[in-house]
This record gives structure tokens, C-alpha cells and sequence, in this order.
């Protein structure tokens, strides 16, 4: 009896044991791991390779992975400059999204007994919204204007609507500064100088408070500063003393005042820098009253985005510009976005709903575990409980192909032709000629 148990023990329990726990600790791709060939090829700029291999992985437009198929495609896409492409992919994104929030009851019942990424991934928070501020970005750079505007206004709403969605006050990230930064530029470069004074003063309450953690840097100087001057040039004086009290190094009463500003063009750079942090597990096995209990989850490990060069504007002709530059005539950029520390604060909000399914599904793993021993013996105990481990993964999907972080230059110029070269950390992204109106806006997309 002992040896025929022994040769169960060694031909059918050991190897099972020691194939879930190689399954666990090498065996569970995750996403980004499968996804890294189309990462490096994107880094690199070879769109099409990026585009094969995206179309080679397992994510595909019809599984479980659809939603960020369509959002990983439509940035390369973009990358490729064949923006109506990418916009028709952003948007069927969007559709897919909405579609996903009512998830059904048997992939609910499949994250239950296997792991949160047998079911549909639904994106998170800030990449739902992210979908609107790269169509509005793609509409700048084909100068509608009017569709960019449109699509501005859209990324507050939906982070309102997911907000409410969740029924509670925890989340931290629950209006975005930049988005509306950005409608303010649009309104006034579209020459709706009341809405725009709305937006830049509701961005300024923005990143003079609870935005501070997702952006880098003080107050950006060129959001006070168009603030200033819409205020002058409206003549809200007692508006615009309120905001030299405030920020009395950066605004100068008189210059916004002075009537040759009116002369005056501006062009404005919304720079696209890097990649977003991706997500990775963080495992922990236990043993527990008899069980190897497995905790894993994804984290993103960096909270804020490093940039490895200069960004901003140069000017072949800078002797007649305005504003803060430096000796070469370079017109650095602010930081307006951090979308690491987004990131990485979104899932640390979602982390207790997080916990409590998880604690959910591992009650529901060890009583099936329990009731494989009692049924199946030590055997059917250790069987079930290694494969409960296994499949114990973290869900670690994600947008990788993100921007790291937005960055904005402003310089205004008198009316004229000019030459200029736009740098994206170091990288030269674009180069070529503009043409400035006085008191017009003209808004460039660097990527």
C-alpha cells in the first residue's frame, strides 16, 4: 500500500504540484510582456513593425483584449500621421468601453474562479479619458479646431460620469487641469475670448490646488500669463489685480495692458513626451491553514515621468519674441500632465474595490479546495491548490503606447513668417514654417 501510494505521490501529485507552481513562476505571460516587441518597434519608430507585431500577438479585435487593440493601433497610427485611421479606431474605443462598463454576469462569474483578466478589459479611468485628449490632439494637428473643441469639453464629462459611476469620494483624480488648458488655448485661438478666460481660470484653481501630485513643477507661468492678458484685453481690471496679487512675478500689469500686445501673435506647442509607466505584478504566496495562498497585483512602480532632455521651442529669428528663453534663444516648455502620476494614482484608488474582489474569489478558490480534498483525498487537495495559486495572476493590461507626459510652449511673435524647430526631450520633432497673425493663436502638435 505505501509503495502504491509512494508511486502516486511521485508519478501524478509531485509533478502536478511542481508544473502549477512553474506555471506561476514562469509559465503566465503577462501583457506587457506580450505586447513588448510592439513597444520596442513603436520606441524605435518602426510603426509598420509595431503594427505586424501587435497584429501577431494575442490581442486581437474580436477577444477579451479588444478595447486596448484598438487603442494601442490607434497610436501607432497617429505615429504613422494617418490621423483619420487612428480617430476611427479612438472612437470605435470609446464604443467599446461604454459597451464594457455593464459587464455581463458570466465573465463576472469567470473573475470570480479564474482572475480579473478572463474578462473583457475595460480600461481604466484615466485611459477612458485619455481617448478624448488624443482625438483632440489629432483634430488641433489637422486644424479643426471646432471637432478639437468638441472632443476638449468631452474628457471632463466622461471623468465626471466614471466618478459617479464608482459612488464614491475617493478617487483623487476627478477633473483634468490639462484638458482644460487646453479647451481655454482652443477657445481663444478660435477667438471665444469668455470661454477661454473660463477655462484658464478654472485650470489655474486646478494647478494652484488639488492637482498639485499630477503635474511637475509651480503653477505653469504661461497659463497665469494668458490669463492676464485675456483679462486685460476684456478690461476685467479688478480681475486682473486679484491675479497680480496672487502671482506678482510672473504677471506685469503693464505689459498686458499695453496696446502693442494687440500686435502681437502667438504660437503655441503642446508637446506629446514619452511612454506611460506600465503596469506589473507584485506577488506574495503565503501559506495558509494548509494552503499556498496567492496574493498578486498590478502596481506601477513610478510616480512621476522623467524627461531626458530639453523640450520647447528655437527660432530662427528670436530677437523679436517675448517671454522667458534662454541665452541661445530657446523657449523651454511646461509641464502641464504627469501621466505617471495619473496612472499610478487611478490604480491605487481602484485598489479596495480591487482587494475586496479579490478577497471574494480567493473564499470562493479554498472552498473548492476544500471540497477537492475531502472529495479526492490529499491528492485532489494539493492538485486544486497549486492550480488556485496558478491562476492567482495579477491583471497587468494596460494603454502602453500612452504619451508619458504633455508639455506646453508658448511664444508670442509679431506678425511674420518664421522658421522654427520644436524639440521633444532633446529630439528634434518637428521643423518647419509657421506664419503668425497678430492676435491670432497658432497651435502646433509636437510627437
Amino acid at each position: 500500500m505505501r509503495i502504491h501510494t509512494w508511486y502516486y505521490y511521485k508519478k501524478i501529485v509531485f509533478p502536478a504540484v511542481w508544473f502549477s507552481l512553474f506555471y506561476v513562476l514562469f509559465g503566465c505571460a503577462s501583457y506587457t510582456q506580450s505586447t513588448e516587441e510592439m513597444r520596442q518597434q513603436f520606441q524605435h519608430g518602426s510603426y509598420e513593425e509595431a503594427i505586424e507585431a501587435l497584429n501577431k500577438s494575442d490581442i486581437k479585435p474580436d477577444n477579451r483584449h479588444r478595447l486596448l487593440f484598438f487603442l494601442e493601433k490607434a497610436m501607432i497610427l497617429d505615429r504613422m500621421d494617418d490621423l483619420k485611421a487612428s480617430r476611427k479606431y479612438l472612437l470605435q474605443a470609446d464604443k467599446v468601453a461604454d459597451e464594457l462598463y455593464t459587464t455581463s454576469i458570466s465573465k463576472s462569474v469567470a473573475t470570480l474562479l479564474y482572475n480579473e483578466s478572463a474578462s473583457d478589459y475595460s480600461g481604466e479611468d484615466y485611459e477612458i479619458v485619455a481617448i478624448h485628449t488624443m482625438l483632440a490632439l489629432s483634430f488641433i494637428e489637422d486644424d479643426d479646431l471646432a471637432a478639437a473643441t468638441v472632443q476638449a469639453r468631452k474628457i471632463n464629462n466622461k471623468l465626471h460620469e466614471i466618478n459617479q459611476r464608482h459612488g464614491d469620494s475617493s478617487n483623487k483624480y476627478k477633473t483634468d487641469a490639462f484638458s482644460l488648458m487646453l479647451s481655454g488655448i482652443i477657445f481663444e485661438a478660435r477667438g471665444n475670448i469668455d470661454d477661454a478666460i473660463i477655462d484658464y481660470k478654472k485650470a489655474l484653481d486646478l494647478y494652484a490646488g488639488t492637482y498639485k501630485d499630477f503635474y511637475q513643477g509651480r503653477v505653469p507661468e504661461l497659463l497665469v500669463t494668458s490669463l492676464a492678458r485675456l483679462y486685460a484685453k476684456r478690461g476685467r481690471n479688478d480681475s486682473l489685480k486679484e491675479l497680480e496679487k496672487s502671482y506678482p512675478k510672473i504677471v506685469d500689469p503693464a505689459e498686458n495692458q499695453d496696446s502693442a500686445r494687440e500686435e502681437l501673435g502667438s504660437l503655441v506647442v503642446v508637446h506629446e513626451l514619452g511612454h506611460i509607466a506600465y503596469k506589473v505584478a507584485e506577488e506574495h504566496i503565503l501559506p495558509i491553514s494548509g494552503q499556498v495562498v496567492r496574493f498578486s497585483f498590478p502596481v506601477i512602480r513610478e510616480s512621476r515621468y522623467y524627461s531626458s532632455g530639453k523640450t520647447g521651442v528655437s527660432l530662427d529669428s528670436e530677437s523679436a519674441a517675448k517671454g522667458k528663453k534662454d541665452r541661445n534663444g530657446f523657449f523651454s516648455a511646461e509641464n502641464f500632465q504627469d501621466m505617471n502620476a495619473i496612472a499610478k494614482q487611478t490604480l491605487e484608488d481602484r485598489m479596495g474595490r480591487m482587494l475586496l474582489k479579490q478577497g471574494a474569489r480567493l473564499l470562493i478558490k479554498g472552498q473548492m479546495n476544500y471540497q477537492a480534498e475531502k472529495k479526492f483525498g490529499t491528492l485532489g487537495g494539493l492538485v486544486a491548490n497549486a492550480v488556485t495559486a496558478a491562476t492567482e495572476t495579477a491583471d497587468t493590461r494596460g494603454w502602453t503606447l500612452l504619451p508619458g507626459a504633455f508639455n506646453i510652449s508658448r511664444v508670442d511673435l509679431p506678425p511674420g513668417t518664421y522658421k522654427i524647430s520644436i524639440k521633444n526631450e532633446g529630439r528634434t520633432a518637428l521643423v518647419k514654417e509657421v506664419v503668425i497673425k497678430g492676435g491670432k493663436i497658432e497651435i502646433l502638435r509636437a510627437k
